[in-house]
């Protein structure tokens, strides 16, 4: 599993995992599977499914992070009164 050097910009931006699921993907689905040698050179194929990926992993983190703020914040509105009076005096 090696793919072109041309592609180190889009796969610094990947969990190893992330890159593994690319390359298994890649060369095994069922409709039109490329070659290892095919995935392993420079192909508009390979680049557009690593932006593909690399869109959908950073859409992902995105979301974590949101989901993570939401989580953390204060759900009771009277929470809410006294950290907002907290940080005023501060």
């Amino acid at each position: 599993m090696s793919f072109n050097q041309a592609y180190t910009e889009l796969l610094v931006m990947l969990p190893a995992s992330v890159i593994h699921k690319v390359w298994i993907r890649l060369t095994t689905r069922k409709c039109s599977p490329l070659s290892v040698s095919d995935a392993s050179e420079v192909n508009s194929m390979v680049k557009l499914f690593l932006k593909h990926e690399v869109e959908r992993y950073q859409k992902k983190l995105a979301h974590q992070r949101i989901t993570v703020k939401q989580t953390y914040m204060p759900r009771n509105r009277m929470t809410q009164d006294m950290i907002s009076e907290e940080v005023a005096i501060l």
